[in-house]
């Protein structure tokens, strides 16, 4: 009997002790890092990284670490938390021809810069920004089909001056670049595990203003290999920017990535499909809108399921973020949970939306302000 009693004892010691390794944290991060864009993103890097130590997972994909500057500060700073990392290496893609545009593609009667000029100057921000897409929607829609290059060249220089843009396009020397930020995807993973068979999804093809991709590895945990992605999809910008790419609008482009992303991504490996996916269910009872939501669905049509949304139903880019709103009336945006962990052939036995504090951000010298760490709050699932 009192053999038994220690066999047992020592068995239930055994699983207790086996329990926490039994479970893979993943955690899927938007920072933000968007200069000019999103504020603050230089000086909130610190605290980016200090919330991405601090959540103790295993795995993290982080999106919009959009500069070189930044991705190698981040792998630096979190080198003994995580001494794993992938990326793809920042290219441009450029245009074709040489110049990208032509000077009668953007000037005269109904072009495209000639509309800007004549129905948009004098406005700037975002009732510039409304201008374009109420005013000027058809001559860029004319540019697109006389000459795609040239629009979508003339869209990746956001946030430059219209001097350097112009420039820039009809440049007679350097083809103009065709995706903002340099052509970065934005993404990073970090892990604690070593990771292999590691490869990029490029889905350049299929991608307007910015590069879209899905980073792809394979971690060991629990004796057996574990596919873990991470990605960042198109954004629904309309009413923020017209479209220009191979599709009628944002919403198809994404559908697009999505069906490209389920399509390299089958396996019956455990795999977690992780990211800022930019679509999201309605959630009346959780005051959630919906977003692209068709693309939702793509992912619980191929067996993935989707436990942030069904356990932790909160919203991840929400209206009271002050990065979101910006001193705005917050009822001016909705409240949308659009960063997901999809999970295959494993089950999430936790979920959390979280990184939602805010923090004492360092803009000068002597002069702090009172910000959430990201634009988006993180998303994290505990699995099995």
């Amino acid at each position: 009997m009192k053999k038994m009693i220690v066999i047992l004892s020592l068995l239930m010691a055994t699983q207790l002790m086996a329990s926490p390794s039994a479970k893979l944290k993943l955690t899927s991060y938007n920072a933000g890092l968007a200069h000019t864009f999103v504020m603050y993103a230089k000086e909130r890097i610190p605290h980016v990284i200090n919330g991405v130590k601090n959540q103790g997972a295993d795995v993290v994909c982080l999106q919009e670490v959009w500069t070189k500057k930044d991705k190698k500060k981040i792998v630096k700073k979190l080198k003994d938390a995580y001494p794993h990392s992938f990326s793809k290496k920042i290219k441009q893609t450029r245009s074709k021809r040489r110049p990208t545009c032509r000077v009668k593609d953007l000037f005269g009667d109904g072009k495209f810069v000639q509309c800007m000029k004549d129905k948009c100057g004098g406005l700037d921000g975002d009732e510039f920004t409304q201008c374009i897409i109420n005013d000027c929607g058809t001559a860029l829609e004319n540019l697109k089909n006389s000459n795609r290059e040239c629009a979508q060249g003339l869209m990746a220089q956001v946030g430059r001056s219209t001097i350097a843009s112009l420039w820039s396009v009809l440049n007679p020397f350097i083809p103009a670049g065709q995706f903002a930020y340099k052509g970065s995807t934005g993404l990073l993973i970090l892990s604690k595990k070593p990771l292999k068979n590691t490869k990029v999804i490029d889905f350049s093809d299929i991608s307007f203003l910015n590069r879209r991709a899905a980073l792809y590895a394979e971690v060991e945990h629990g004796g057996k290999d574990h596919a873990v992605v991470c990605t960042h999809l198109t954004a629904n910008l309309d009413g923020t920017a017209p479209y220009a790419g191979k599709f009628e609008n944002w919403s198809e482009e994404n559908s697009a990535q999505v069906e490209q992303l389920i399509g390299n991504t089958k396996s019956d490996k455990p795999t977690y499909l992780m990211g800022d996916f930019n679509c999201g269910f309605k959630d009346e009872s959780n005051g959630l809108e919906s977003e692209f939501e068709e693309s939702c669905q793509k992912f619980l049509d191929a067996g993935y399921s989707d436990p942030v949304s069904s356990m932790s139903p909160e919203c991840s880019y929400c209206n009271k973020n002050n990065l979101v709103n910006e001193g705005n009336d917050p009822k001016e945006f909705d409240n949308l949970l659009i960063d997901h962990i999809f999970v295959k052939n494993a089950q999430a036995s936790s979920t959390a939306v979280v990184l939602k504090e805010k923090v004492q951000v360092k803009i000068s010298r002597d002069e702090y302000v009172t910000s959430h760490i990201s634009d988006h709050y993180g998303v994290s699932a505990e699995v099995e």
